[in-house]
């Protein structure tokens, strides 16, 4: 294997790695957030969210209380799943 190819996975491999720890810290980091905030960030309304909460991903419900995970709204966003 060549030094410069060596290199690259080396690269890559810490890239990777990379890419991990902040998605943990991401998700360190959630807050969870109101029907009427996870709206805004998604573009709909209120009423939609509430509508659409069991098909969500990144709902959290605890008891009767729910709630919207803000790192997995941006996720949902970032990797176009909101069709």
């Amino acid at each position: 294997m060549s030094a410069l190819r060596a290199r690259l996975l080396e690269t890559a491999a810490e890239l990777t790695r990379m890419a991990a720890e902040l998605r943990e810290a991401d998700e360190a980091a959630d807050r969870l957030l109101k029907a009427p905030e996870a709206a805004k960030l998604l573009g709909v309304s209120t009423d939609t969210v509430y509508t659409h909460a069991a098909e969500y991903p990144f709902t959290r419900r605890s008891g009767r209380s729910i709630r919207f995970s803000e790192a997995g709204i941006r996720k949902h966003i970032r990797e176009g799943d909101n069709g």
